[in-house]
């Protein structure tokens, strides 16, 4: 499959999007800018694709993050998706996704233990039952306590992710948008560059809702600063 056609207009996109700079002027002045719609932006990169798999996956993945989709049933059906992508395509976006499910797994985890204190067998039954560490996941599940869960984090393949958790979510999707650019660096002509992009069109559009709903209710700058996936100091 030859992305080549539509890999150069997610270039020109991916300048357009915003920088630190950009949230920064935004936040000292109050003006919000709207973005584009993830939708509108998938159509519009569709156009260059010829294969209909492809095509079905970034409408698909598109729709997810416009309507902040993150349940299980979301996870699922980007996963069996999967099969019908070329080659190429199915091992990046499966690197990526799977790495996301492991992400969101140990941070459901943590909240479970946590907050509710649920440990074990009754956990399995709020994880996604996928990913690319599974046997990890499964040794995370059956952690007694939330100390247990932070050793065995501390010893995965994720164990600078999350920190204290005090960031989960915005360090959580801030790994997924550094993995889409990994993956996307390695295979240049996959559907990968494209589902990068919008994944990086999600994370800014959650950026300027943050600063919206911030700036609406008076809510300081270094506040709203928390609430960014993006690393910068005002």
């Amino acid at each position: 499959m030859m992305f080549c056609t539509v890999n150069a207009k997610v270039k020109a996109k991916r300048a357009k999007l915003l920088t630190a700079e950009d949230y920064g002027a935004m936040i000292s002045s109050g003006q919000i800018f709207d973005g584009a719609a993830l939708e509108h932006d998938a159509a519009r990169l569709m156009h260059y694709i010829n294969e209909r798999p492809a095509k079905k996956f970034i409408k698909s993945m598109a729709a997810g993050l416009a309507n902040g989709k993150t349940d299980i049933d979301y996870y699922l059906s980007l996963w069996r998706s999967l099969d019908a992508l070329d080659k190429v395509s199915q091992h990046a976006m499966k690197r990526v996704i799977g790495v996301e499910i492991d992400l969101r797994n140990i941070l459901w985890m943590y909240r479970l233990k946590r907050h509710y204190n649920i440990v074990g067998g009754a956990t399995y039954g709020h994880l996604i039952p996928l990913g690319n560490k599974t046997d990890m996941t499964t040794r995370m599940a059956e952690c007694k306590n939330v100390a247990g869960l932070l050793a065995e984090i501390s010893h995965s393949l994720y164990s600078g992710v999350f920190g204290d958790f005090s960031h989960g979510e915005q360090r959580l999707v801030d790994a997924v948008k550094k993995q889409y650019r990994k993956q996307s660096r390695q295979y240049p002509n996959s559907i990968v560059v494209v589902c990068g992009y919008l994944y990086e069109k999600y994370v800014e559009t959650r950026n300027i809702t943050a600063i919206i709903e911030g700036v609406r209710q008076n809510v300081g700058v270094k506040e709203i600063v928390r609430q960014l996936v993006f690393d910068f100091t005002i």
